[in-house]
């Protein structure tokens, strides 16, 4: 049926009736078909398996997510199927699941017999011939889709999923006047399995590149524009009409954040009626995209114990309604975490290896809470933070992290970078979270893709991933 350079196991392609088909990817093996896109491939599978039925309610895809998948985003991609009510999915060894669920079809969704499946999260997502999924951190998904008793309707569908290395995106800044094009940056990417990226500042190029690609973007404004978005929400309506719905159909935009870093300081009144304009007009647009904002850990004023961490009291003004608004739009907050910076700047209590991942056990307790890595320290400060400011719903996601692999700092080397990154992202990728919040992994972004000349001299020109060239600084194991 299908022919034999497809690289997985075509035993486990079953035909159990003309009413349902199932799909059952052993781990270990990629998904991919060389020379095509997983768009390609995935489309390519479903119609070829759909083919000659002349009717298929229900399409029942079952895999596993500890996979050696290649890219890491796996796209499904199908046209003519008539789901009209949505889709359901769970773990089947578990009782309970806990992940986003989208669907455009206006319709109620069907929900099966089964004791042991419970969608916890639900979310409605009106975007034009879009349904995504995200934010998996089980080991086996079942995707079950259904027709309702209404008529059929042809419609498109996008199914998106996510393997565990997907929590992990990359920064691509513009910073220098030798890098690649962005056609060339995506392309990378692709060819890395980087399923996430964020842009500080949209970029026609760029996003144009990023049509069909599938990688999820993080979609920043400038800082200097947010006077002018805060002012005015007709500033805000034509921002997302140039920036955002011109790509909203090809591309997939996981958050727009207002500003960078802007809080504390003397402009950073201006956030919160920014995401506000913006958060209106996405909506205004008729799409679904959540509004946030990115701060550093230094809007904390305390941050030690994890427990005790709290906003200073010149970011408290701003942060408090910031975290009302993000957890009444179920929004993340973005902060920039960098455990390089803290070891630098205070070695003697900071130890190298507690900042690279490499402690041989616990190196603080808090309570009744341990932790091996600082990562999780100051992630969890934020938590505690968030707490405090009575938004202990509001999730944390690390947009930025990274480790210089030269410019002179102390620990600034090739080594030290590498041993950071690549123990990161196998950190993040189990999926655990912080002991604060566990079981859920923290979405991260590392920092950044490429050196940029144009930075300011010193360490900051030396967080890349990716020499200008796109060759490698040093590797990263993207894949699980």
């Amino acid at each position: 049926m299908l022919e034999n350079t497809w690289s997985f196991c075509f035993a486990d392609l079953v035909f159990l009736s003309a009413d349902l088909v199932i799909l059952l990817c052993r781990p270990g093996l990629p998904f991919c078909r060389p020379g095509h896109s997983a768009l390609q491939t995935w489309s390519s599978i479903l119609q070829t398996c759909c083919s000659g039925l002349s009717l298929y309610r229900s399409v029942l895809l079952l895999w596993s997510a500890a996979l050696q998948t290649y890219p890491t985003t796996l796209v499904f991609h199908t046209t003519d199927l008539p789901c009209r009510s949505g889709l359901l999915f769970c773990r089947p060894a578990l009782l309970s699941c806990s992940a986003d669920l989208a669907c455009h079809s206006g319709l109620p969704l069907y929900k099966p017999a089964l004791s042991l499946c419970c969608v916890t999260k639900t979310s409605l997502c009106w975007q034009p011939e879009i349904i995504c999924l995200s934010h998996f951190n089980c080991t086996i998904f079942l995707f079950f889709l259904h027709n309702s008793i209404v008529e059929y309707e042809k419609t498109e569908l996008v199914i998106i999923a996510e393997a565990q290395g997907a929590v992990v995106g990359v920064n691509y800044g513009m910073l220098g006047d030798n890098l690649p094009s962005p056609a060339q940056v995506v392309s990378l990417f692709e060819s890395r399995g980087i399923g996430r990226l964020r842009l500080f500042h949209p970029d026609a190029a760029a996003l144009a590149a990023l049509r069909g690609s599938g990688i999820e973007v993080v979609l920043g404004t400038l800082n200097e524009e947010l006077p002018g978005l805060a002012a005015d929400p007709s500033a805000a309506e034509k921002w997302v009409a140039a920036n955002v719905a011109p790509f909203a159909g090809s591309v997939r935009f996981r958050y727009i954040n207002a500003g960078n870093e802007v809080v504390p300081g003397d402009t950073a009144g201006n956030v919160l009626p920014a995401m506000r304009n913006l958060a209106a007009a996405v909506r205004a647009a008729g799409l679904r995209i959540p509004v946030t904002t990115s701060v550093a850990t230094t809007a904390l004023g305390v941050s030690y114990p994890p427990s005790q961490g709290a906003f200073s009291e010149a970011a408290a003004g701003v942060m408090t309604p910031i975290a009302a608004f993000l957890r009444s739009t179920s929004a993340p907050l973005l902060v920039n975490v960098y455990p390089y910076f803290s070891y630098a700047g205070n070695p003697g209590e900071v130890a190298l290896d507690y900042a690279l991942f490499r402690a041989a056990g616990v190196v603080v307790r808090d309570g009744a809470l341990g932790y091996d890595n600082l990562f999780d320290a100051m992630v969890d400060s934020v938590h505690a933070a968030l707490e405090k400011a009575g938004a202990a719903e509001v999730e944390v996601v690390v947009s930025e992290t990274g480790w210089p692999s030269g410019g002179g700092g102390l620990g600034a080397t090739v080594e030290n970078a590498a041993a950071y990154v690549n123990n990161l992202v196998a950190h993040v990728r189990k999926g655990g979270g912080t002991p604060r919040k566990p079981g859920k992994a923290t979405e991260t972004y590392l920092f950044a893709m490429f050196n940029e000349n144009q930075k300011p001299a010193g360490t900051e020109r030396h967080f890349g991933l990716f020499h200008p060239n796109m060759t490698e600084i040093y590797h990263v194991n993207f894949q699980p």
